[in-house]
């Protein structure tokens, strides 16, 4: 009886860890797909798959957060922030992609 008891439990195991790891190439598989655009740009960035975003930052090169925001995110206006380069950190669900963006 022990013995069946440790396999439902290692088989359980394994199937958590299973679809852990299918969740997390959904999730990678979505961060691929984002496309930022146009870039350079000189007000409005696009955000193609912007509808699965958690959350964003865009960061100048001297470190200072510029900008966030959670939820879904299609557009990302840059009007009032100064020409230059930034980084810009999308996230979902706790995998982060990093984009450099320009601004002239």
């Amino acid at each position: 009886m022990r013995g069946v008891l440790i396999v439902l439990f290692i088989s359980a195991s394994l199937s958590t860890l299973g679809q852990a790891a299918l969740e997390s190439d959904s999730i990678s598989k979505k961060l691929e797909e984002i496309l930022v655009f146009p870039n350079p740009t000189s007000e409005i960035l696009f955000v193609r798959g912007g509808e699965h975003i958690t959350s964003y930052q865009l960061v100048s090169m001297q470190g200072k957060i510029c900008q966030e925001g959670k939820g879904k995110t299609q557009i990302i206006s840059l009007v009032d922030d100064p020409i230059g380069d930034y980084f810009l950190f999308i996230e979902i669900q706790g995998q982060i992609k990093r984009f450099r963006v320009r601004k002239y």
